[in-house]
């Protein structure tokens, strides 16, 4: 299921306890990605899915301090904006 906007408002109810996907901005000109990242004691997840259908997931397995969180979000961002790739 692609989740626009206008779709967004239809998407299925999630599970107990796992966040619905939020759009996400990209940098200018780059439009929105769908996702969002977790974690847990010793985990930390950052991912995401466009439109046309990138996507991509980033895990590590340390408990990372927020350098290494905001490096994940950068490598999101990179991999998914069609305008860094």
């Amino acid at each position: 299921m692609s989740l626009t906007a206008s779709s967004r408002a239809h998407a299925p109810e999630p599970h107990i306890g796992v966040p619905p996907p939020a759009a996400t901005p990209m940098p200018p000109g780059g439009g929105v990605y769908w996702g969002h990242g977790g974690s847990m004691t010793g985990y930390e997840t950052r991912g995401g899915a466009t439109d046309d259908g990138r996507a991509v997931s980033i895990a590590v397995t340390v408990q990372p301090d927020q350098a290494t969180m905001d490096a994940m979000s950068v490598l999101v961002d990179k991999a998914l904006c069609p305008r860094r790739s």
